[in-house]
């Protein structure tokens, strides 16, 4: 069964009133998604496996009739971008709610606005070892 986790650790996300901010700290691009995708992002995140989330989505849209097919185009859309990756360890024993009301297919939007910022930051500077020592500094010999 396929489960999934955070592509990198280079990969940071919060879930702010509802809508999830994605941002690749590799290549300064940020996404977003809200509703249903970011519900479907949370799952994913709490270790939910694929076949959970896509039968949960069916579940709570049963007159949408291309629900199921629009979730699994948006956990690959995930992934195609390196935001989630796909593991085949047994997935967790995930409760998730996808709470119903009107339907709208999950959507991923990718932003580049602020990458020249985001690139900006100096945790790209820095190694494993933490601040304030660049990457081109040699650890001190003990």
């Amino acid at each position: 069964m396929v489960a999934y986790k955070l592509a990198e650790v280079s990969v940071v996300t919060e879930v702010i009133d509802g809508e999830a901010i994605i941002v690749d700290m590799r290549n300064g691009c940020y996404f977003s998604t809200d509703g249903l995708g970011a519900r479907l992002w949370q799952a994913a995140l709490a270790g939910a496996s694929q076949d959970a989330i896509i039968n949960a989505v069916a579940k709570a849209y049963p007159t949408i009739v291309d629900a199921a097919e629009a979730a699994q185009a948006f956990l690959d859309n995930l992934t195609e971008h390196d935001l989630l990756a796909p593991v085949d360890a047994p997935p967790a024993e995930v409760a998730f709610e996808l709470g119903g009301g009107d339907y709208a297919a999950p959507s991923l939007e990718r932003h580049s606005d602020m990458q020249d910022l985001i690139m900006l930051d100096p945790i790209h500077d820095v190694d494993t070892m933490g601040w304030p020592t660049r990457k081109e500094d040699t650890p001190p010999l003990s």
